[in-house]
């Protein structure tokens, strides 16, 4: 009976990675692999996404809109002016919620109109790959936010002042022609201090619901087995600290499936 499992088990996974491959190299017609991942610096006892951009310690994430609003670029260096930013996230439109990326110009600190958005999820640096100066914000307001309420996404330099040109935060939105089939989900903290995660999902109109949790002090890996996230679904992981406090880190994986090919 072992052997026979073993047997099943090497059959299957070949045949698994043979699949993972093609989807990396987009052979794969209405499927696409996406990792999100996320960090947050100073986790204390407080439950909230894992983001990177909080202020005073105490605001969590405010970018999940009803309805498409108004949003701007803006570094808080002024010599941030050569680079461009792709914004990925989710607009509004005739109903639907449509992924979008979009590129802008930064203007250092000069707010750049970026137009209305439901969901911003990822910015990142596309050229040139030269390093930040400044925190870079997409933000409801026209100056350098200083609160993280008015900031739907933020790409934050590090404690030494190096900037990793990308945002790191652990949510996701499902748009209306895709669902997601998670795989897994990789989890990290300070050694020796307890951290406690938990992974959750929204429906459009609905309320948050708890996929899975998690307790540890160093790093776990959550198997979901491929569990369905239906589209129009917001995914965030939560993390707090139990005694302490620290860096938690986090990688969301799964498999965006064009909803036609999801069978009811």
């Amino acid at each position: 009976m072992i052997e026979y499992f073993k047997a099943v088990r090497s059959y299957l996974g070949k045949y698994l990675d043979n699949f993972k491959v093609l989807v990396a190299l987009n052979q794969m017609i209405g499927i696409s692999y996406f990792r999100k991942f996320g960090s947050n610096d100073n986790t204390t006892t407080t439950n909230r996404e894992v983001l990177d951009f909080y202020t005073n310690d105490t605001n969590t994430y405010n970018g999940w809109y009803d309805v498409n609003t108004q949003l701007y670029l803006i570094s808080s260096s002024v010599s941030d002016t050569t680079q461009t930013i792709l914004i990925s996230g989710i607009k509004e439109v005739e109903g639907d919620w449509i992924e979008t990326n979009e590129q802008f110009a930064l203007n250092g600190t000069t707010a750049v109109n970026v137009g209305s958005w439901l969901r911003v999820y990822r910015l990142r640096v596309v050229a040139p790959h030269t390093a930040l100066v400044g925190n870079i914000y997409v933000s409801t307001g026209i100056i350098v936010p200083t609160d993280s309420n008015n900031i739907a996404a933020a790409i934050m330099l590090k404690t030494n002042g190096k900037s990793k040109n990308t945002t790191k935060m652990g949510i996701f939105t499902t748009p209306t022609n895709k669902g997601a089939m998670l795989e897994r989900v990789f989890i990290s903290s300070i050694s020796n201090k307890v951290g406690v995660f938990e992974l959750e999902a929204r429906p459009r109109g609905g309320d948050w619901t708890s996929l899975a949790d998690f307790t540890q002090n160093d790093s776990n890996e959550y198997e979901a087995n491929y569990e369905y996230i239906p589209s129009e679904t917001d995914i965030r992981l939560n993390s707090y600290y139990e005694s302490g406090s620290g860096k938690t880190a986090t990688s969301l994986q799964f498999y965006l499936v064009d909803k036609d090919k999801r069978i009811s």
